[in-house]
């Protein structure tokens, strides 16, 4: 028995972000319906394929039960708003607008369901200049800034070898599916849960708006040398001894973990932001303008 253990959830989703939403949901105890077109899933054909089966398709979907609604005929969304009124989670993945042009707009929803849990799934969310654009991972992954952080400093910007995107979007909309079901608990009022895969990204990506923000430069922040933390021992030897050797780089690295307690909390005390990641957790870049922060 799954915390969710109890939890109908109808599942309206395709391809990932959505079905990895509603895969975890089912991980933890819910019982997802999957209703798909008659053609189904396009992630059916993809991946890699065992006796006719796609494992890529079942790696995202399992914990599910799955029926198939042509929704363009009116007895298959006579069948889908009896569906809506047995279930306390729906998650979709449509463009914005596309479930109201459905009939399934959010004030029909609390009509047939008044404390129904929505969670939609977009690439660029629900309000917005471009809340219509469809997104795939790769859009979103530009998009956001994300392949501009991938590989080196002076290579071009660079994809992630995995959908993270979608990933991430799908990760959200459980954690916002899980909380809203707490509120609805206490409140009886229905919640909508509105995900974006480039929101997502760039929640992401904080680690580097901090540290542009630090130095005033976004340039040259590739994946592998934005930072050295030598607190844990994690960069040692010849790696650090190379950086040290580099006549264009400039490393302070302080291993804290050997400095009394009270002499780690004195120093994070009187080191600015800048400071706190040039002198305390140790930063390396390339490009020169930056020295000063180590003088």
């Amino acid at each position: 028995m799954g915390q969710l253990t109890g939890i109908r959830v109808l599942d309206l989703t395709r391809v990932l972000s959505g079905p990895f939403c509603t895969q975890l949901l089912g991980d933890l105890g819910a019982d997802v319906l999957k209703v798909e077109t008659p053609d189904g899933d396009p992630v059916r054909a993809q991946g890699t394929m065992r006796d006719g089966f796609s494992w890529y398709f079942a790696s995202f979907n399992r914990n599910k039960r799955s029926i198939t609604l042509n929704l363009r005929k009116p007895e298959a969304r006579a069948v889908l708003t009896e569906l809506i009124r047995r279930s306390d989670v729906i998650v979709e993945n449509y463009r914005p607008g596309v479930l109201a042009e459905m009939g399934f707009g959010w004030e029909r929803l609390i009509e047939f369901k008044p404390d129904i849990v929505l969670c939609s799934i977009s690439g660029f969310g629900q309000n917005g200049p471009y809340r219509d654009r469809p997104a795939f991972d790769f859009v979103a992954q530009a998009m956001s800034g994300f392949m501009s952080l991938n590989g080196r400093a002076e290579d071009p910007p660079m994809r992630s070898g995995l959908p993270i995107s979608d990933l991430i979007a799908g990760l959200y909309g459980a954690l916002g599916i899980s909380a809203a079901l707490v509120r609805r608990r206490d409140t009886g009022k229905p919640q909508h849960i509105d995900t974006a895969m480039v929101d997502g990204l760039l929640s992401f990506s904080a680690f580097a708006g901090t540290m542009a923000e630090a130095i005033k430069a976004l340039k040259n922040l590739g994946a592998h040398d934005i930072y050295i933390c030598a607190t844990h021992g994690l960069f040692s030897g010849p790696a650090i001894q190379r950086l040290k050797d580099s006549p264009v780089t400039e490393v302070t690295v302080t291993n804290t973990i050997h400095l009394p307690e009270e002499k780690r909390f004195d120093r994070l005390k009187v080191l600015s932001i800048a400071g706190l990641l040039s002198k305390a957790i140790g930063y390396t870049h390339s490009d020169q303008s930056v020295s000063a922060l180590f003088d």
